[in-house]
């Protein structure tokens, strides 16, 4: 599949600068990702060390070459250092949807800048990346997602029950939508 854009769409938005990632963000991206409790509701383990932490992003990097995904990194104004990352995931292009993903460091939860940073990939997506719809999966225990994703105006749509082998156990998955015809104005 050929690359998504000619040059990698950096997003602004008040208090955020959305990037690409590279892989010397490892070093802030693994407290991010070995952190048990801010995994708790994550699709993979915690990262034992940088070079986990730096083959996720190189996986990341190869994503977005192969055209299936972007990913940001997300940084203050004025401070170049990774937070949090956001992103458009398994695109299917010929159904004009994506799936959102996005993750916090546990020091910052609770200030919007999920929100913010969604806000800016779902604009990006509904304009740019000429989507229909997008998707979030989660699971039900995260309550604060499910406020984040029904702040932006996304619907809950299913409920799949014990789908997902975490490793240890089995655990449900809820499935938020949002349309491009209901998406929030700026």
């Amino acid at each position: 599949m050929a690359p998504l854009f000619e040059s990698f769409p950096v997003l602004c938005t008040e208090r955020l600068i959305l990037r690409r990632l590279r892989v010397e963000d490892a070093q802030a991206l693994f407290p991010v990702f070995s952190d048990a409790e801010t995994l708790r509701y994550w699709a993979s383990a915690a990262h034992r060390s940088f070079d986990e932490t730096r083959t996720m992003i190189d996986g990341i990097l190869q994503a977005e070459a192969d055209g299936t995904g972007i990913e940001w990194g997300v940084t203050w104004r004025g401070d170049d250092t990774v937070m949090a990352k956001v992103c458009h995931h398994r695109w299917t292009r010929e159904h004009f949807r994506s799936e959102i993903g996005y993750i916090v460091r546990r020091d910052l939860w609770r200030r919007g800048i999920a929100t913010e940073a969604l806000r800016a990939i779902l604009d990006f997506g509904f304009s740019r990346m000429a989507l229909h719809s997008t998707e979030a999966q989660l699971d039900p225990g995260n309550v604060p997602s499910i406020r984040v994703l029904e702040g932006l105006g996304f619907v809950r749509e299913a409920h799949l029950h014990e789908n997902f082998f975490n490793g240890t156990r089995f655990s449900d998955t809820l499935i938020y939508s949002l349309l491009a015809s209901a998406a929030l104005p700026r």
